[in-house]
């Protein structure tokens, strides 16, 4: 893949506070239908049903992989669904026993597509929406990858691009983290004490836009 213009490209994994301990542990991101759980994360932010759905979703004809066999990222921190979770709002994605809490409780691991394809092993998918919406169209080789990349960054006051993933099949080194984004000051001190006793030297950065109420923004037609 040629990577100028996309490589830079953030991508954005939203995880419990709670569950930072096991992925330093386990050493990478995995993902839902992995084989390597020990134990589930200890709060989840996708419903359910939402996590059958992506279970169910295969990702080409010419594979049974599913959704849930990748990591997920967001490719941007004002996801559709982060927002909706910051304002409240009902939606079906997230789960019913965290709708309502606060953001705060929240982290945001941060990478980018150039880290992202530096083992040069794992598979990657880009959507152009919710991967579990029939609609949404999946780039499934390098040459695809870097097109629908190119074509969401050049429509970002379009709403695809706060509902398109980046999908890491299996697992996401936890090395290749290169940020933890957090909302306040106690969040932030939690978390570096937890990566300096693992010996992991990931930057920790405080950012309370990212996790307050969004501000209202209108959007162009997709």
């Amino acid at each position: 893949m040629t990577l100028l213009g996309v490589g830079e490209q953030r991508l954005y994994h939203i995880t419990h506070l709670s569950n930072l301990a096991a992925i330093i542990k386990t050493g990478c991101l995995l993902a839902d239908s992995s084989t390597a759980w020990g134990r589930r994360p200890t709060v989840e932010l996708t419903s359910p049903e939402s996590r059958e759905v992506r279970r169910d979703a295969v990702i080409s004809d010419d594979s049974s992989a599913t959704v849930a066999s990748y990591v997920p990222f967001f490719l941007s921190p004002d996801s559709d669904m982060w927002c909706n979770f910051r304002n409240q709002d009902p939606d079906v994605r997230i789960a019913p026993a965290v709708a309502g809490s606060p953001a705060s409780g929240f982290i945001m691991l941060v990478s980018t597509v150039t880290k992202a394809l530096e083992s040069g092993t794992a598979a990657v998918v880009v959507t152009d929406g919710d991967p579990a919406v029939a609609a949404t169209r999946f780039a499934t080789t390098p040459d695809a990858n870097e097109r629908m990349l190119r074509n969401l960054r050049a429509h970002e006051d379009s709403p695809a691009i706060l509902s398109a993933e980046y999908l890491v099949s299996e697992c996401f080194d936890f090395s290749l983290i290169t940020l933890i984004a957090v909302g306040n000051d106690r969040t932030r001190d939690d978390v570096k004490a937890q990566l300096k006793a693992a010996g992991r030297p990931t930057k920790v950065s405080v950012y309370p836009p990212w996790f307050q109420k969004p501000e209202k923004v209108e959007l162009l037609p997709a």
